[in-house]
């Protein structure tokens, strides 16, 4: 199981409360801010003509013309009785010619006049923030008026509205205050985004909680079983997201699995088989082949000759059959590893035929079987391996005759059939039951045969020939009746000479 800090929904949640923590102190921020700005604005507003009233009621200004004689001592004694604001009489460049302070109070030796200029202009949004000659770094609020007057301009009245005394005055209130609402954020928004986040996120991770239960119950099948929650998760007419497609795909991974593991099954059983089989068809062989060396080896001198020579020969038959089985298995073993590259080339698959009857016509003859090889003629050149394809040929037809009645019948029938020559092996023997008609090209498969013991046949070829048409991109069909015989067929395309392709 997950620790709880490990599970998506404990991280959710967790990211969640961080979340609402930032968005508590962002709004405590931002609404300091606002107020701040706001009480500026409507400060400014409200002493918009503050330096042209104190300049007047200072009576700074006499007989047209500015009076600086009385002005440091009106400047001292307004702000005593006013200390929330900060006075300052500036030439016309902007320059401070004098204030009401400490002289080592003040930081700037002028004031930006930009500022100044569009405050007497009266088209500005407030607040309009000017230079603070006590900080280089800050500006703030302001009213300002021209001495004597516009039209005969000497100076500027510069009225700075929120002093450095009452700067932190506010600081300490305002740390407080944003303290407070910081507070009151942070609780308000977990109270009330907290369980709705919670209850959201549960809802939201609950598929994948089912999936997670869903991959655990598979692998707790054995990859052999789905759990049944898996289909509800991926039914795209319910869920349309990310979730679903997850789902969905990992059912279709799931069930790839699944055949894969079957089929594996399957594949070792059939190798278990395949084993037995193939010891039992190689230790006969060998149990022969030893019997009769040894047999001639102790008793050579006492044995009649033509008794030797008989002995020689069933040795000399069962060391064939033993060579035989274990090429057809380095034969299977190549095709399954694609170590054979086919070497196409157009070659007569008519001619073919008839050389692989001849070949098994002294076999089938000696089990009492009639074989034949019928055509239409002339037939066209084909494209492929003809070594590969005599092999084909040659398995189909040894099959045929091991698995047919004496007196029967074994029919290669080659037909024209649109682009391509049809290829028909025909058999009247004991056919295939149609429980194993399925299975008879897979590997390591071999059909129970009561009289295997007899011929002793590996059951290796149709397995061959089928990893052959393989190479070939062909495929092989098979219909059969019990005890009525069995249909092999198989195409070749034709090969055609003016593009050199089949």
């Amino acid at each position: 199981m997950l620790r709880p800090l490990r599970t998506l929904y404990s991280k959710l949640a967790l990211s969640l409360v961080v979340l609402l923590f930032l968005a508590g102190l962002f709004y405590a921020l931002l609404s300091q801010a606002l107020l701040e700005r706001t009480h500026q604005s409507g400060n400014q507003q409200l002493n918009r003509s503050l330096a042209a009233d104190l300049a007047r009621e200072m009576d700074l200004v006499k007989d047209g013309a500015v009076d600086q004689s009385t002005m440091h001592d009106a400047f001292h004694l307004t702000m005593l009785l006013n200390p929330s604001i900060e006075i300052y009489y500036l030439d016309p460049s902007g320059n401070i010619l004098d204030f009401s302070a400490e002289p080592n109070a003040i930081r700037r030796q002028s004031v930006d006049l930009g500022p100044i200029r569009e405050f007497l202009a009266g088209d500005s949004m407030y607040p309009l923030m000017g230079d603070d000659p006590r900080d280089p770094d800050q500006q703030k609020s302001f009213s300002v008026a021209v001495l004597p007057h516009a039209e005969k301009p000497e100076g500027y009245l510069y009225v700075v509205l929120q002093s450095s005394r009452l700067d932190e005055a506010y600081r300490l209130e305002q740390t407080g205050a944003l303290m407070s609402l910081s507070l009151w954020a942070l609780l308000g928004s977990l109270a009330l985004g907290l369980p709705i986040g919670l209850v959201l996120f549960f809802y939201l991770t609950r598929r994948i909680r089912r999936l997670d239960k869903a991959v655990y119950q598979f692998q707790k099948n054995g990859y052999k079983r789905q759990d049944d929650s898996l289909s509800l998760l991926s039914r795209p007419q319910v869920f349309h997201d990310e979730i679903s497609q997850l789902a969905n795909r990992f059912g279709i991974m799931a069930e790839h699995i699944r055949a894969q593991y079957l089929a594996q099954e399957q594949q070792d059983r059939q190798r278990r088989s395949m084993v037995a089989n193939v010891s039992h068809d190689l230790r006969t062989p060998l149990a022969a082949l030893h019997g009769y060396i040894e047999r001639l080896h102790s008793h050579y001198e006492s044995l009649p000759d033509v008794e030797r020579k008989g002995y020689l020969a069933i040795a000399l038959r069962n060391s064939q059959r033993l060579s035989r089985l274990i090429d057809d298995l380095f034969e299977l073993s190549k095709l399954e590893a694609k170590d054979i590259t086919p070497a196409f080339e157009p070659f007569s698959l008519a001619e073919l035929a008839q050389d692989v009857v001849l070949k098994f016509r002294l076999q089938a003859e000696a089990r009492g079987i009639a074989l034949h090889c019928r055509s239409n003629n002339p037939l066209p050149m084909v494209r492929g391996d003809i070594a590969l394809m005599d092999r084909a040929l040659s398995n189909l037809i040894d099959n045929a005759i091991e698995h047919s009645h004496q007196g029967g019948q074994v029919i290669l029938q080659l037909d024209v059939i649109d682009d391509a020559v049809n290829v028909s092996i025909e058999d009247n023997g004991k056919g295939i039951s149609h429980e194993n008609i399925q299975a008879i090209f897979e590997r390591f498969y071999r059909e129970d045969d009561a009289d295997r013991g007899s011929r002793a046949h590996a059951g290796l070829g149709l397995a061959i020939t089928h990893r052959i048409l393989e190479l070939h991109e062909q495929s092989i069909t098979v219909e059969s009746q019990p005890e009525q015989g069995t249909t092999f067929q198989f195409r070749m395309p034709i090969w055609h000479a003016a593009s050199g392709t089949a």
